[in-house]
């Protein structure tokens, strides 16, 4: 028979797994809280990291879509266009006209007017400018 100091196998109350647990629920508690808060950057890092890998990849593969919609679309030199294909084609394009060539004026904007006022007194220069313009025009 047994004493009462003898009743459990452990040798105790317990309070050393009390106290391991208490202890790992703090550890995990103090870990996991910085865990939680950096939760929401990381998920920010991530959707940053996707826009810039997979942006570029959509607009290239919208550009080589394109090209080979276009280049389809096209006939190849001394080649024949594919009927179905044509409609594809706008109906009002055509080739580009040449810019037209400058021509000179009809009539030369600038005039020279070189007077030699030797011999006239102040109160004749007006009269001899109106007799200037009216022998030019």
């Amino acid at each position: 028979m047994r004493g009462t100091w003898q009743t459990t196998d452990s040798g105790g109350c317990g309070i050393g797994t009390a106290a391991a647990v208490i202890l790992a629920a703090i550890a995990i508690a103090a870990v996991a809280g910085p865990i939680v808060a950096a939760v929401p950057e990381l998920v920010h890092i991530v959707l940053i990291t996707v826009a810039v890998i997979v942006g570029p990849a959509v607009l290239a593969g919208t550009a080589v879509a394109m090209y080979r919609w276009r280049r389809r679309a096209t006939p190849a030199p001394g080649g024949r266009m594919n009927p179905i294909l044509v409609t594809q084609v706008h109906p009002a394009a055509r080739p580009a006209q040449p810019l037209p060539v400058p021509r000179r004026p009809a009539v030369e904007t600038f005039r020279e007017l070189h007077l030699h006022f030797h011999g006239i007194g102040a109160e004749d220069v007006p009269e001899a400018l109106w007799r200037a313009s009216c022998e030019d025009g």
